[in-house]
This record gives C-alpha cells, structure tokens and sequence, in this order.
C-alpha cells in the first residue's frame, strides 16, 4: 500500500485503532451521538422542500437522505429504487455511493402522528443520526426530529443570510 508511512500497519488496522480512540474518548458520552457528526440545524429552504416533496407524495410516505454543507442540513438525496405506499416507504441504501456527508434521513406519514413506529427505530442511524419525521398536514410544525435511539434531538431552522 504505497498511500500508508513506512512501518504503519494495515488500513484496517488503522480503522479499528481510530474507532476504539472514539469510543474511548467519548465513554462518558450518553447521548447516542458519540463519535457523529453534529450539525447547528436544518436550512429552511430546504425543510420547506421536504414539507412541499411529503404533500406531493401524499397519501404515500416520502422518504429521503440527509446531507450536510458546513455544519447544516440543506441538502436531501433521493435514493434510487425507492418504494413507498400509505404505510411504509423503503429506500435501498445499498443503492447509494459512501458519501460521509449524509447525517440522517427523513420520512413522511400521511396521518398527524409525529410518533416514530418500531420499523422507523429500526432505520433511524442506518445512515446518520439525524432522523426526521414530517407528518400530515405538513405544516410549519409538523416536524419532529429523533437520535437513533428515538430521543427528540432539537434541530433549530436556520434561514438563510441577507436581504
């Protein structure tokens, strides 16, 4: 491996190694979000993206990825090959390229019930810590976002700079 230092052991090694220095560092750490990428709030413009994307899904879920920009939420991916009904949505998450900007996802339900199911719990943290949840009739808030052990984690909006 000619990218690694003389001496330096395997990549894999270093992985373990990075990952046990986390873990130790961060042992007192309760919150579900040790070691994970934190962000200061979601973009606006795009919570109203998502909002506007669950009414047009609708009475379907709508369901997507999180990405973050310099420390805020302001981007979405949609994932190929996603399936959704008026109960569920399914994204295929092995469908998308390793992209460490990705902090969570997002789903709608097409009822007034911001409550998470067993099968959401399951997917909150399968692709970041940051899970929200946008539920009928899709109002300013309508919205609640949960860690992957479905504890509320407040996420301030963030509207944009200038005139």
């Amino acid at each position: 491996m000619p990218f690694l230092p003389a001496g330096c052991p395997g990549a894999a090694t270093i992985k373990i190694k990075y990952l046990k220095c986390v873990v130790e560092k961060n042992s007192g750490d309760d919150d579900g979000m040790a070691g994970k990428k934190r962000v200061r709030g979601i973009a606006k413009e795009l919570l109203d993206l998502i909002r506007e994307a669950s009414r047009s899904s609708h009475p379907h879920e709508f369901a997507a990825l999180l990405r973050e920009v310099d420390g805020v939420i302001s981007e979405m991916l949609l994932v190929p090959g996603t399936t959704s009904n008026d109960t569920s949505a399914r994204m295929l998450l092995d469908m998308m390229p390793l992209d460490l900007s990705v902090v969570g996802s997002v789903h709608s339900h097409p009822v007034h019930d911001l409550r998470y199911s067993d099968a959401d719990l399951h997917m909150f943290g399968a692709k970041g810590v940051y899970n929200i949840i946008v539920a009928y009739p899709y109002g300013e808030a309508d919205w609640i976002c949960y860690d992957p052990r479905g504890r509320r984690v407040d996420l301030p909006v963030i509207a944009p700079e200038g005139p």
